[in-house]
């Protein structure tokens, strides 16, 4: 595998993630999401959504009717998902190989009204959160306009043509679907935080071997599995102090940290201070 081919869709979606904050994700053939983008970078509305059983399955299933009218016509789709934004999804074909496709969106196309609001929430009312909280996710959602969202379909064509004509494609779409695997790594990680996880049980979810699943992990990003799970762990906890008023114990045990000792010790080791001085500072 060629280490800089395989970086070419994760380092575009970052670069358009932190200039735009709009999230990108490759589907393969097998209609798999979160090749790419881990649904963490999902604008926090849709990461929301995804939390619950029937909002995940509601994404998906958008998704994969939308692709396959992509596939069909073979050419790229503006659509509104089940939540009412915009998603795009650009289609790859190799001649009359069909490759899979890249997606972006997760934005309003006008600003939305109070109307639209009380719609969404009779459509998802399996979202367990207060109406407050709802309403600040929902009318945060980025506004793009429809020239936006012409050039940001544009944008995506470009870089597909230029994934599609790479030189040895098929080679670097096999090295994202490996680079999958790390991703739900990732998501598998930042969704059980809270419990009791070893490495050989993450490895096992992604069907990988405990030594290939640790060499790929750190290739891809840079650290360890137990350094990833560490720092999820504590960027919930400083999330926890910041917005609770839950006792640091609490605090702990809820982030997956067996003793307290061991919790100040990760604390102090991610954030360079005491949780007790972090959120005095937060207090401010």
């Amino acid at each position: 595998m060629d280490p800089a081919r395989s970086k070419i869709l994760n380092e575009y979606h970052l670069a358009l993630f932190r200039l735009t904050g709009i999230v990108t994700d490759y589907v393969n053939c097998n209609n798999e999401t979160f090749s790419v983008c881990p649904p963490s970078d999902c604008n926090p509305l849709c990461r929301l959504i995804r939390e619950y059983p029937e909002g995940c399955e509601a994404c998906n299933q958008s998704t994969r009717n939308n692709v396959a009218i992509s596939q069909t016509k073979r050419q790229s789709r503006c659509y509104r998902c089940h939540a009412g934004m915009i998603d795009v999804i650009v289609p790859l074909f190799s001649a009359d190989k069909y490759l899979g496709a890249l997606t972006t969106g997760q934005v309003f196309d006008a600003p939305p009204t109070p109307e639209m609001f009380q719609e969404f929430l009779k459509t998802h009312r399996y979202l367990k959160q207060p109406e407050a909280e709802l309403r600040r996710l929902y009318f945060g959602v980025q506004i793009y306009t429809p020239e936006q969202i012409a050039a940001l379909i544009n944008l995506l064509e470009i870089f597909g043509n230029y994934v599609v004509e790479t030189e040895d494609k098929l080679k670097f779409l096999e090295s994202v679907n490996e680079k999958r695997q790390i991703q739900a790594a990732r998501s598998f990680i930042e969704l059980h935080c809270n419990s009791q996880l070893s490495i050989s049980y993450i490895a096992s979810q992604v069907s990988l071997s405990e030594s290939h699943f640790c060499h790929l992990f750190r290739q891809e990003t840079g650290t360890t599995p137990i350094q990833y799970l560490n720092r999820t762990r504590i960027s919930r906890a400083m999330e926890l102090l910041r917005n609770t008023d839950k006792s640091i114990t609490e605090i702990a045990m809820e982030c997956g940290f067996s003793n307290l000792t061991h919790f100040n010790r990760m604390f102090r080791k991610f954030a360079a201070e005491s949780p007790r001085n972090y959120r005095k500072k937060q207090k401010k």
